[in-house]
């Protein structure tokens, strides 16, 4: 009597799924100044003197906020301040 054999077991594999993206990190900036608008380089300190010179340019404080030099008062000594 002839012997049958069952087929072989089906192997399924299963591919793991990818590892998901990297988070994505956000900072708060402030916006980049206008096109042709002169900058300070380096950090400023908000409320001191700047330079005439300097009056209308943007500078950008150490926790990244955007000021402008302007003299407010009109007494010739411009100083840093919010735009």
């Amino acid at each position: 009597m002839p012997t049958t054999q069952a087929p072989p077991p089906v192997q399924t594999t299963t591919k793991a799924a990818p590892p998901p993206p990297p988070p994505v990190r956000t900072t708060t900036k402030a916006a980049p100044p206008p096109a042709g608008q002169p900058t300070h380089s380096g950090y400023i300190t908000p409320g001191a003197f700047c330079k005439v010179a300097e009056e209308g340019w943007i500078g950008y404080s150490a926790s990244g906020k955007a000021y402008v030099c302007r003299d407010v008062d009109h007494n010739g000594h411009p100083h840093w301040v919010l735009p």
